[in-house]
């Protein structure tokens, strides 16, 4: 990935991949699309999350983020402005109850047989 000429080095750092299963337990939050991989994934791993949709079904990952208080509700990319997003983060960042209960979920979903399930549906 190239990073943006306008992008001060210092702050950020681009790479091509990062493992979620990695990256997501080691950050307090996360920022993203709202697909329904990457939202999984990071309510798997306890992250706090902001959803900024552009298409499709992560309108919908938006909205259930947004109920289940694992983050503020997002809004559409088309619709973003500066003020707030500035507002937004920092609900984000200051309000611990979006990590307390993605956390409390990740305990929930770390505890869930998925493959056992699905085992037992497949001998049936």
């Amino acid at each position: 990935m190239q990073k943006p000429a306008e992008v001060e080095s210092g702050l950020f750092h681009f790479v091509e991949r990062v493992p979620y299963e990695w990256i997501f337990p080691k950050v307090y939050a996360t920022i993203h699309h709202g697909g329904s991989g990457t939202t999984h994934m990071a309510a798997k791993y306890g992250c706090a999350q902001l959803i900024i949709p552009h298409i499709s079904d992560q309108f919908l990952w938006n909205q259930v983020v947004a109920d289940k208080q694992l983050g503020p509700k997002g809004k559409s990319i088309r619709k973003l402005n500066e003020a707030w997003f500035r507002e937004t983060l920092t609900d984000l960042w200051e309000n611990p109850s979006y990590k307390d209960n993605a956390l409390s979920l990740s305990q929930k979903m770390q505890g869930e047989d998925l493959m056992g399930k699905y085992l037992r549906l497949f001998e049936q």
